[in-house]
């Protein structure tokens, strides 16, 4: 059912995506390059948002289960919060080496764009995950909540 939602909403958005990515790339002037650049850059760490964030739902189920035990295992939930907190942190850092990557593809003058395009759009890093959303979207890619800006979702 999850699924079918996910489907669902990523054909809904579809053309309103287009769109969006076709004006950013128009924005910043992009060329064919830097935008297969983007796009493989993004697909790749989609891929390991998707892998992480699954995860992470395993771990929080697994959690719920223990804590729902009449005698629950406090070092097994110690564990499992442990590796939560490792799983945040790796989705986070590569969301960071993402936009790492990303600036690299971009000349000077594109990032000062984006800045300022991020600046009127009142977003920084989130504002980067839906235009990198949008890119993996444009490819077909489905992952779920991966990159939305919700710590741990």
């Amino acid at each position: 059912m999850k699924k079918i939602l996910v489907v669902s909403a990523v054909v809904l958005m579809t053309s309103f995506v287009l769109a969006a990515e076709e004006n950013l790339i128009e924005e910043l002037n992009l060329s064919n390059q830097q935008v297969k650049q983007i796009q493989t850059q993004q697909r790749n760490k989609l891929e390991i948002q998707t892998q992480l964030h699954q995860q992470l739902q395993v771990r929080e189920q697994e959690l719920k289960l223990e804590l729902g035990k009449a005698e629950p295992n406090v070092e097994r939930i110690q564990t499992l919060k442990q590796e939560m907190t490792q799983l945040r942190e790796h989705q986070l850092d590569n969301e960071v080496e993402g936009t790492l990557e990303m600036k690299k593809i971009m000349t000077k003058q594109q990032l000062q764009k984006m800045e300022k395009l991020q600046l009127q759009t009142g977003s920084g890093l989130q504002n980067q995950n839906k235009i990198q959303t949008q890119t993996n979207m444009q490819n077909g890619s489905v992952g779920g909540n991966a990159g939305n800006g919700r710590k741990g979702h």
